[in-house]
């Protein structure tokens, strides 16, 4: 049971979080620009994320080369830190597609609106407005199972990220994600400490047929959670760090 000082500690970082996507909402929309406030946001709110969720992020020593950007980035789904994870650890500017319950909360709904990120409705108005983003330079976020699963499984996919890369030619980017369901298990208000990174495997380009391309991307992911968390989330280098 978490201690009254942990709750009102993990209460002001929440409220810090909360006022600077605040800021940056009020960014976007002076400048009228959706991604004006995202280094702001990445730099200032994602790490105040992590440290109210006890989360020790290990951001990937490496990165692929990505010549092809925009892409369309297809990853697993565990916790609510996957996309903080992401959007932290690429250097991509990223749009979402998320669930409609998340646009409905207050602050973080109005941001994720004006910023530009997509409510997962209707599947023809997904793609439309995802190729919309693509042609703008943004790459587009999604998680194919569309909900989340236990930490090293992977559900059914649905169609929209296959549809879209090959209505749009482009190319698909893996991204597995580490350690996020076991800091913040889906249905938990409960953080627990533990070391959160991810990994990401070659581009995929999209061929002529979407459920070719969705068992490639499947194929990808599995291989990628195989290879298990990367070595800087080893318990030995956070101990070392601390």
């Amino acid at each position: 049971m978490p201690s009254l000082l942990q709750n009102l500690r993990w209460a002001r970082l929440a409220f810090g979080a909360m006022w600077r996507m605040a800021v940056g909402t009020l960014i976007c929309r002076w400048r009228k620009d959706p991604v004006a406030a995202d280094p702001w946001l990445i730099r200032r709110i994602v790490p105040a994320i992590f440290r109210a969720a006890r989360a020790d992020y290990r951001r990937p020593p490496a990165l692929p080369d990505l010549p092809e950007a925009p892409y369309i980035l297809c990853a697993n789904h565990q916790s609510h830190l996957d996309v903080p994870v992401m959007m932290y650890s690429l250097p991509l500017t990223i749009r979402m597609v998320a669930k409609p319950s998340l646009f409905e909360v207050p602050i973080l709904g109005r941001y994720m609106r004006t910023a530009g990120h997509l409510i997962a409705r209707r599947k023809a108005e997904v793609i439309s407005a995802s190729r919309t983003l693509l042609d703008q330079g943004y790459s587009v976020g999604f998680f194919p199972e569309g909900t989340r699963t236990p930490q090293g499984t992977l559900g059914p996919f649905k169609a929209g990220a296959f549809l879209l890369s090959v209505e749009s030619r482009r190319p698909i980017l893996p991204v597995a994600v580490f350690g996020t369901g076991e800091v913040l298990p889906s249905g938990s208000r409960t953080p627990r400490p533990g070391a959160v990174g991810m990994r990401v495997g070659p581009m995929i380009m999209p061929g002529s047929d979407p459920e070719k391309l969705s068992a490639a991307v499947r194929r990808a992911l599995c291989d990628l959670l195989a290879e298990g968390p990367p070595p800087e989330m080893a318990p030995r280098a956070l101990e070392d760090t601390r």
